[in-house]
């Protein structure tokens, strides 16, 4: 998850948000529950760098690496 979350903000921020939408769903098809995996898809009109920073925070809960993507991104 971690590396389709890094690439999804390194597309969305040199500009390719179509790119970045099919990695983060990757990563939100595996959490979905079975046969619900549609319903946890974005869109592209959804895709920021916030719906990324929400995300990794979801994902990586426990991972201890929230305070290092905080400071990375100068929050």
């Amino acid at each position: 998850a971690d590396t389709y979350l890094m690439l999804a903000e390194a597309q969305l921020l040199s500009g390719n948000v179509a790119d970045a939408v099919r990695s983060i769903n990757v990563v939100r098809r595996r959490a979905a529950w079975p046969g619900r995996e549609s319903a946890m898809e974005i869109t592209a009109a959804q895709m920021n760098l916030e719906m990324i920073i929400e995300e990794r925070e979801r994902e990586l809960i426990g991972e201890q690496m929230r305070w290092l993507d905080l400071k990375r991104w100068g929050i």
